[in-house]
């Protein structure tokens, strides 16, 4: 067998806890039969894509699809929007064709890592660290967006600042009554194009965690990708998977 016991082990609990046999979850995926017996018992290797696919259908993040964290009575949505800094959720994310592509440049640190790791391979720690400061501001302002700061909202990006040690610089963001925009994205790091993307889905997981983004958050969200020239058609392919015909 290619796999420790335990994933194995976790693979058949987490599928029996969502209530799928094994062969509806091959008919849902449009596998041969079989194929989940072969990954369950390590005859076969679990690919990436597979893994993504079947932690969105049972509803858990990678962690817990392989046993590395404990699976939670209830979801969290704020919690699986941090677990992309500091975990291992990738879910949709995973389908932009950018993101996979990198990400798939980088298979034996997969699991191992969040996607932020994987996305900022290339930048020193100062640099990481830098990005994340930018990124709790514009989703502090994100959060602004329509007159109104949420606890939720706030809870969240304290959290993820903590997380980098870097708490102390909420403060500093909250009161600041004019942040420069043109100043955060002028970062050379959303020069790349993994960043870029990386960062339009953070945006829009931030909004549709708290609730069902509203069209003040979209403009300010699309007004960032324009600012950081992301692609167009690459904006409304994620913009999607979120909302429909508010632009």
């Amino acid at each position: 067998m290619y796999m420790q016991f335990d994933i194995l082990k976790s693979l058949k609990q987490v599928r029996e806890r969502a209530g799928f046999t094994q062969l509806e979850v091959e008919s849902l995926l449009n596998m041969r039969k079989l194929s989940i017996r072969d990954y369950e018992t390590g005859r076969l290797k679990l690919p990436i894509s597979v893994a993504i696919e079947l932690s969105r259908i049972y509803k858990v993040s990678l962690d817990q699809l392989v046993g590395m964290s404990i699976l939670e009575n209830e979801s969290n949505d704020l919690v699986n929007f941090r677990s992309l800094f500091i975990g291992n959720n990738f879910n949709i994310m995973f389908f932009d064709p950018v993101i996979k592509g990198y990400l798939e440049n980088h298979l034996s640190k997969f699991y191992q890592h969040s996607i932020f790791d994987l996305i900022v391979l290339t930048l020193n720690k100062s640099e990481q660290k830098k990005l994340i400061l930018d990124i709790a501001k514009i989703l502090f302002i994100l959060a602004g967006s329509d007159g109104k700061i949420l606890n939720n909202e706030i809870e969240c990006i304290r959290s993820l600042l903590s997380s980098f040690s870097l708490k102390q610089q909420y403060k500093e963001i909250s009161s600041n009554d004019k942040i420069d925009l043109l100043d955060i994205i002028s970062n050379k790091s959303f020069e790349k194009l993994e960043i870029k993307h990386f960062v339009i889905w953070v945006l829009f997981l931030f909004s549709s965690s708290i609730r069902k983004v509203n069209n003040d958050e979209v403009k300010f969200i699309e007004n960032i990708a324009e600012k950081i020239r992301m692609n167009r058609s690459n904006f409304i392919f994620i913009k999607d998977k979120f909302v429909k015909d508010q632009l």
